[in-house]
């Protein structure tokens, strides 16, 4: 009987998943920003998958700090017929997310491949808790052996899930499925009301009065200013050595998986806010632009830093990390350029 009863959950579980697609449904009620970026992400691969041989592709990759660049209503490419836009870019989007993106779309890789990227993402912390729609049990492990092995046991349990994703698809989406038919998760992560207020070092109290007279890009005050104290810390908090060794391990292989699969790949630096680079060593960023200068010898890809990009002063920005509305209204169209410029290049070595 329990084998009988294990096979129709498989069986019940690849129905779902794998025939029937409820990915759309599942949009509809997804309740809050995390299980949308998961969905939408899942919908995307599919879309990607179909239309892989029939048009061009472009995927970009980053964490929120992407997402606020490039947005899709200021956008002229989005209506194109001919051309698909990938936006991966969501919250907490590391580099070891990232690679486990790239390697799901094996043999489906897209002509153009945007990242996003600074020195604040080859220099946070790595975390074990993947909040990707792409965990992987590889870089769960290169994580723990990185962080110590001691914290694979402390978050075997992490493991475990991540094993159970891969054979039980509704186990692996159990948040998205539960949020769209129990509605027992409603708040996104960090905004709920109970959520604590972090402190942060008395002498970056000027900075956090300067963040509070930005124009804001989204309401609910009390959680901006959560928002801001936790960029402060995670701020002060950038390190190098082993963990930037690990990140950039991460990013070289993604870039290589994608160039050797003869994708274009481009490193868009993102800005910061400029009195907030004050928070750690300026040296961050020049090791950020020695490494993916190093990516353009090896692989050819093409880095566009911030001085070839629209300027972004301190009145663009609608927190520490994040560019506003005035500001994407300019990166939006200058990142669509430079697709259009790496799609021409693509176009001719396929000829």
């Amino acid at each position: 009987m329990g084998v009988l009863a294990l096979l129709l959950i498989l069986m019940a579980d690849a129905l779902i998943f794998r025939v029937l697609s409820p990915w759309s449904l599942l949009l509809e009620r997804a309740g809050n920003r995390y299980n949308r970026d998961v969905i939408e992400d899942r919908i995307q691969l599919e879309k990607q998958a179909e239309q892989h041989e029939k048009m061009q592709q472009v995927a970009l990759f980053g964490t929120s700090r992407m997402q606020r660049m490039w947005r899709e209503r200021y956008s002229t490419l989005v209506n194109r017929t001919d051309l698909q836009l990938l936006n991966y870019a969501h919250p907490n989007m590391s580099p070891a997310d990232v690679l486990s993106a790239a390697e799901a779309m094996a043999g489906m890789e897209p002509d153009v491949v945007i990242l996003g990227l600074s020195e604040l993402d080859l220099h946070n912390r790595s975390k074990l808790k993947s909040r990707s729609s792409f965990p992987s049990i590889a870089r769960f492990v290169d994580l723990a052996a990185a962080l110590g092995w001691d914290s694979l046991w402390s978050e075997r349990q992490e493991l475990l899930r991540i094993a159970a994703g891969k054979v039980l698809l509704s186990y692996r989406f159990r948040k998205q499925l539960d949020s769209a038919f129990f509605g027992i998760v409603k708040e996104f992560p960090g905004t709920r009301p109970n959520s604590p207020t972090p402190s942060i070092p008395p002498d970056t109290n000027w900075l956090l009065q300067q963040a509070r007279a930005l124009p804001p890009d989204w309401n609910n005050e009390p959680a901006r200013e959560r928002l801001r104290h936790m960029q402060i810390n995670s701020l002060i908090n950038l390190r190098g050595g082993a963990q930037l060794e690990l990140q950039q391990s991460f990013v070289r292989d993604t870039i290589q998986r994608f160039t050797h699969a003869g994708s274009r790949v481009v490193i868009l630096e993102l800005p910061v806010y400029p009195a907030a680079r004050r928070l750690y060593d300026p040296k961050m960023r020049g090791s950020f632009l020695n490494f993916a200068a190093q990516m353009e010898r090896d692989f050819g890809v093409r880095l566009i830093p911030l001085e070839q990009q629209p300027g972004y002063p301190a009145y663009d920005f609608a927190d520490f990390m994040h560019v506003g509305k005035r500001a994407a209204y300019r990166a939006t169209p200058f990142i669509e350029k430079v697709i259009l410029e790496e799609l021409a290049v693509s176009e001719v070595y396929e000829e």
